[in-house]
């Protein structure tokens, strides 16, 4: 029983002792690597997807604009065209028609 409690607590310390060493050869390995120099082209190509999104979105816009100008010109010559029966109509409720009524009969 004292040979494994002397085993664990030497295991313990080992591990005290190597767990500095191992994390410092792994922060040198990480520190000696070249940074990476495609950060500043990888946001190059960001800024260009992004012009990219607001001409589209811009163009999308305009092209609703367009739209929307256009039913308004067709709303407006559809009203006009309305108001001119609707005027037909009123002179023709005011027209006297003769009497071809009389003759039907």
């Amino acid at each position: 029983m004292m040979s494994i409690i002397e085993t664990v607590a030497g295991l313990f310390i080992f591990s005290l002792l190597v767990a500095p060493i191992v994390m410092m050869i792994i922060l040198l390995v990480r520190s000696r690597k070249p940074k990476n120099p495609n950060q500043q082209v990888k946001l190059q190509e960001l800024e260009q997807n992004d012009y990219t999104i607001v001409d589209d979105v811009n163009k999308a816009f305009s092209d609703v604009n367009t739209a929307l100008t256009e039913i308004g010109a067709t709303l407006e010559s559809f009203n006009e065209r309305l108001e001119e029966i609707e005027q037909k109509m009123s002179r023709d409720e005011n027209t006297v028609k003769g009497f071809s009524d009389k003759r039907e009969k």
